[in-house]
Formats: structure tokens, sequence, C-alpha cells
């Protein structure tokens, strides 16, 4: 992986990072499906200029339903269940759960597209997910209220939703520029969330902070975002785009410190360590190779007992 794609996947994690910090303050201000219809529709109408220049309607024309399903899965529905899981769990709780995305993302293209995991990558997925767990045990908490249960299970099932978008983008949509994707998705998840808007409208407006904080998610943390990680499924390949979820909670956790005073432990510093391991043996970076290589000679030089 060049270093341009590892700059654009550290870039990823910081703004999706900071998308779990924006939701616990907008949220209660906005309600879920509010917040989530401004979230879409501010990016897709910041990405319309760049549409019309560069002329990719035709290119959505070409693959309106699978475009729309992308909107569905990597917008639409994950956005809202995360809002609604902000109501009864922290940040950090969120951003460890979301870390599930790539184990999706790999089971289903293994049925979708054939792809098959190699043993360093396998391996990568095992030590990253143990990295989050050190980052559980430190970081996790339950605010007051809410049913904590249901708003786990929405999480889990928002990581499903991306792993399953991101498998669908790898089949259907290789010819598909970035950008067009980016703003077909969100269009049509807009288009999907106006109604639900309304009839879920706050009956208070919310502050200044919280329209400005409800900017940041859709500028910076959708459209800004959407557009790094197409550019990496065309480049990197969908299974190791979807791996920045493994970098999302060191970035969550560190926004969470400066920007709402939350803690970190030694749990969260080891467990940023591990994960960065294991997203290097996911994404196949050249260092991870070379570990890998070494445990290999390792193995095979070893005598027989």
């Amino acid at each position: 992986m060049s270093a341009r794609s590892v700059f654009e996947l550290l870039a990823l994690a910081a703004l999706w990072g900071a998308s779990f910090i924006c939701l616990r303050i907008a949220v209660p201000q906005f309600g879920a499906v509010p917040l989530i219809f401004l979230r879409v529709s501010m990016a897709a109408l910041v990405l319309t200029p760049l549409i019309i220049r560069s002329r990719v309607i035709d290119q959505i024309k070409k693959a309106p339903w699978a475009i729309f399903f992308m909107g569905l899965f990597m917008s639409a529905i994950p956005f809202t269940l995360l809002a609604y899981a902000s109501h009864a769990l922290e940040a950090g709780t969120m951003v460890v759960i979301n870390a599930t995305a790539p184990i999706w993302a790999a089971l289903i293209s293994s049925q979708m597209n054939g792809y098959r995991l190699t043993k360093s990558q396998g391996a990568g997925m095992v030590i990253g997910l143990l990295g989050v767990c050190f980052i559980a045990w430190g970081s996790v908490g339950i605010k007051q209220g809410g049913d904590a249960g249901l708003a786990i299970l929405a999480s889990v099932g928002a990581t499903f939703c991306y792993g399953l978008g991101s498998s669908l983008g790898k089949r259907y949509l290789e010819d598909v520029s970035p950008i067009a994707i980016t703003f077909g998705s969100l269009a049509f998840a807009s288009a999907l969330l106006v109604i639900p808007a309304i009839l879920f409208m706050p009956p208070v407006m919310p502050t200044p902070d919280a329209w400005i904080v409800s900017g940041i998610l859709g500028v910076g943390c959708t459209a800004a975002a959407y557009l790094l990680f197409y550019r990496l499924t065309k480049t990197i390949g969908g299974e190791r785009a979807i791996a920045v979820t493994y970098l999302q909670p060191l970035f969550g956790i560190t926004w969470g410190v400066l920007l709402l005073g939350e803690s970190i432990s030694i749990l969260i510093v080891v467990g940023g360590l591990v994960i960065l391991l294991g997203t290097a043996l996911v994404t196949n970076l050249p260092l991870s190779q070379k570990i890998a290589k070494s445990y290999k000679l390792r193995a095979r030089s070893k005598p027989c007992l």
C-alpha cells in the first residue's frame, strides 16, 4: 500500500472517529433521524458543485439501484442506528463496537466476491480485535438512561450494514467513480430520510453550537470522509479500506479527551498499539509483510520434536 493510501486511511479514521463525538453532542438536541437527514443532505449539497463540474450524473444512471443500496446500507440505516445508540451509549462504546465492521466485510465478501483472507490478514484481524478489547476494557461506558441492550444491538447492526455496503460496492460499482458513488448514495439517503425527519422534528430549535456540530458532521465526517473511503475502496480494495474501523477507536478516544474531557488509561495506549499492528497486517503494509515473512521463516526452520 502506498504512502498516500496510508495517509488517506489515517485521515479517514480521524474524521470518522470524530463523528461519534458529534453524535453525542448533537443528537440530544436534534433527535436521531433529523440529525442524520441533515448530515447526509448537507454532505450531498456540498458535493453538488463537484458533480456539476465533473458531469458524473451519467455514471449514476448506469447503476442507480446499486448506488441506491449503497445509500441505504452505508448511510441511511447505519447512521440512524448509531445516532439512536448515542442516546444510551458513550462514544467509546460505539467506536469499539464499530471496529467489528471488517469482520462482517470479510465474511460477506467471502460469499459475494470470492475474497479469501491470507493467514497474515486473518491474524491481523484477530490482533486488531484484541486491541479493541484492551480499549473496551479501559474506556467503554454506558450513559445514564436509555436502553443499553437495544443500543448495542443497533451499533452491531450498523457495522453489519457497513460490511454489506462495502462488499456491494466492490462487486457492482467497480467502474463508477468515487465522487459518483458518494454523491449518489448520499442523495438517495437524503430522499429516504426526508419524510421521517419531518415527522420527528425537535420541538425546540437546537442551539448554534449544535448547528455547528451538525455542519462538521455533514461536511467533514461525511462528504470528505466518504470521498476518501470510496477512493480507498478503489485503490486498496473494500476489504482493506473497511479496516479503517480498527483505527477509529484511537482517534475517537483522542477527540473525546481533547473535546469532552474524557480520561485515558494505559489500557487505551496498549490497545492502540495492538490495533495499529493488526491494521498493518490486514492492509498488507510493507512492515507487516516483513513481520509475517520473518515469522514464516522461523516456523519453517524450527526443528521437529
